[in-house]
């Protein structure tokens, strides 16, 4: 049966020293090989790509954004990436996009020939019940309401706003 010897405390720190320095180098000398350095954003970067995203793409590919694909996009965590939205545009990516839609909404029933259900799907929600309780909260009335005084040239004495921009909507 073999024994091993006693080891100084000294002796084995000593010994994990040169293991470990043994594997940095070599870990360093890979990636050196494989990929240049990369430096961390700052958040002025980080804002400037966030605001270069929302200003090329589309509001149609906006409506369907998720706050998952944008922190993949800028490399940061969702939520950082909330706070960033946030920081950026003055409201979270959710009301953000809510108010995409509902702009959306608007300009289809300005129309005046689709059904609201229709309109409901195209602006991207999932139900018409859902789509009245949004718009309902927003506007103060139902999407034909809305539709019926657009049509009849009132405009929104509530908000003040012309009906084509209602009031808060980029």
């Amino acid at each position: 049966m073999c024994r091993a010897e006693p080891v100084s405390p000294t002796r084995f720190l000593e010994a994990q020293d040169s293991s470990t320095t043994g594997r940095k180098a070599q870990v360093e000398n890979e990636a050196g090989r494989i990929s240049p350095v990369t430096v961390e954003p700052s958040p002025q970067d980080t804002q400037k790509q966030l605001l270069d995203l929302i200003n090329q793409m589309p509001e149609s590919e906006l409506v369907g954004l998720r706050l998952g694909q944008v922190a993949e996009h800028l490399s940061c965590c969702e939520r950082h990436t909330s706070r960033l939205f946030r920081a950026v545009c003055g409201r979270s990516l959710r009301v953000y996009v809510s108010e995409l839609r509902l702009k959306k909404a608007c300009s289809l029933l300005a129309q005046g020939s689709r059904k609201v259900i229709d309109v409901a799907l195209e602006s991207g929600y999932g139900s018409p019940a859902q789509f009245n309780h949004v718009f309902k909260q927003r506007f103060g009335m139902t999407p034909t309401q809305w539709r019926e005084r657009y049509q009849a040239g009132r405009g929104c004495a509530a908000k003040g706003q012309p009906w084509n921009q209602p009031a808060g909507i980029v």
